[in-house]
């Protein structure tokens, strides 16, 4: 899911519980932007909860800067390529847009603001906690009522988006790495080349001249 549909999605949210539809844009903003697993944010149950590997509401902050560039930090209590289940800090910057990450995320801190700590970082109104299942089940009806394919989209999609948006930015690749903490360039396997990539790139190549080719190499030769 890239950024702009995101956007999309936020705007249609469904409204009939207030606190759950910012929970939600919470919850997708966060697991976008943060480019987040989705064991990362949810619990395993609407009722099952470990405080020492699931997100606590308490691992969620934002801070004011004194220069503007407010942010906001999550703990990451358990992630899936760590055997060692060491904890690590990811980090999101404000972006200065209408619906930036970190105003979402401050906004939904100021509804859970007398929940005591080590509890989960998404309660529903009802007392559920958020799943991956109600994660699938909101993302599948926001994208109908846009009239997209579905199924074409699942929890996983957060991050793949997100790295499809950081690549299309042009942001290099050791820096998308960092940002999805991954240790090799697995990430290429999101990344997908679209036709007019592929005329630009074969357009670039037809123009290169025999000097070029020479001034990088043996040009093909053995």
């Amino acid at each position: 899911m890239t950024t702009d549909l995101l956007r999309r999605i936020i705007a249609i949210l469904p409204t009939a519980q207030p606190l759950d539809t910012l929970l939600y844009e919470c919850a997708f903003s966060l697991a976008v932007y943060g480019m987040l697993r989705v064991s990362e944010f949810t619990c395993p149950k609407t009722g099952s909860f470990d405080a020492s590997l699931q997100a606590n509401l308490q691992d969620l902050k934002v801070y004011r800067a004194s220069n503007g560039h407010d942010y906001a930090t999550l703990l990451i209590r358990a992630a899936k390529a760590d055997v060692f289940r060491n904890t690590s800090m990811i980090t999101i910057h404000a972006t200065g847009q209408s619906d930036c990450p970190v105003r979402i995320i401050e906004r939904y801190l100021a509804t859970r603001q007398h929940s005591g700590p080590g509890t989960p970082l998404f309660v529903l109104e009802n007392g559920n906690y958020l799943t991956r299942g109600r994660v699938s089940v909101t993302l599948r009806t926001a994208l109908r009522k846009l009239g997209m394919a579905e199924e074409c989209y699942a929890p996983h999609s957060f991050r793949i988006g997100a790295t499809v948006s950081l690549a299309a930015a042009g942001v290099p690749g050791y820096v998308i790495a960092i940002l999805g903490r991954w240790s090799s360039d697995c990430y290429l396997l999101y990344l997908k080349l679209t036709p007019k990539m592929l005329g630009d790139v074969y357009k670039k190549m037809g123009a290169i001249s025999a000097q070029d080719v020479q001034s990088r190499g043996a040009a093909g030769k053995r």
